[in-house]
């Protein structure tokens, strides 16, 4: 566990190392299992699969839900 900001993140999330976290959406997402799980998913979709209007339009909707997790 790396500890920062007054909470314990995981080492690693989906899409990304959270021992790099260093945008407030990306410090939200390693400090809650959940968020992490679901960035988990998105972005093995993302990289595994052809990008279909539906999946393009699933990332677009969770980088605004994430940019707005990072401002609260």
């Amino acid at each position: 566990m790396l500890f920062g900001a007054g909470f314990a993140l995981p080492l690693a999330a989906a899409g990304y190392d959270c021992n790099r976290a260093s945008t407030p959406s990306e410090i939200a997402i390693c400090a809650d299992s959940d968020l992490s799980a679901t960035d988990a998913v998105i972005n093995y979709i993302w990289k595994g699969h052809t990008h279909s209007d539906a999946v393009r339009l699933d990332q677009r909707q969770w980088l605004v839900f994430t940019k707005w997790v990072g401002q609260m």
